[in-house]
């Protein structure tokens, strides 16, 4: 936006697409339409597998949010979807649209626009809690995590929530027992 460099946007363009559509068919390990951290046994350069690849692979090491998470041996990843990996794909999806548009690629654009939707629909049914009314990572046993993080909020930056929830956010963001208070 800034520089307006579109041949640079050209060139960048395919290889985000490759990443894009890598993420898709390879983090969402039970079909469901939303995301899962894991690991990779024929592409791990450092010898670490299992849960705590996962971890590394969120960037969140030893997060309470991917420790309370059962691993898969079979499908190597956490028998949860994840909040933040899923929200992140939704903001990817966005900004892909907006490149493919630039490029005058329509059907790109469609495409990712259709993702999309897809991942905000299954994050607002299947990720937000509304009993305690707030995004949360959930097991694939129907279970919500007990443990909630600033990732709770992702779903924000992805255009997400409706206005209720997003009302609901804030006021779980300002409540001093919490997130808010002393430690921010």
């Amino acid at each position: 936006n800034k520089w307006r460099n579109k041949s640079f946007l050209e060139w960048v363009y395919p290889k985000l697409v490759l990443w894009h559509n890598w993420i898709l068919n390879n983090r969402d390990k039970n079909k469901d339409g939303l995301l899962e951290w894991g690991c990779d046994k024929e592409n791990v350069a450092v010898q670490i597998l299992g849960k705590e690849s996962s971890s590394y692979e969120s960037g969140m090491d030893d997060t309470p949010t991917v420790e309370e998470a059962t691993w898969d041996d079979n499908l190597n990843c956490c028998r949860m979807n994840f909040i933040d990996f899923s929200s992140i794909f939704a903001l990817d999806c966005l900004m892909l649209v907006k490149f493919a548009k630039e490029l005058n690629k329509n059907n790109d654009a469609e495409l990712f626009m259709q993702q999309y939707t897809n991942i905000s629909s299954a994050i607002n049914k299947n990720l937000w809690d509304n009993e305690r009314k707030i995004y949360t990572n959930r097991h694939w046993d129907g279970k919500f995590a007990t443990e909630i993080s600033p990732t709770s909020f992702y779903p924000m930056i992805a255009k997400i929530p409706t206005k209720e929830q997003a009302d609901e956010l804030v006021r779980n963001l300002l409540d001093e027992k919490l997130f808010w208070g002393e430690y921010i």
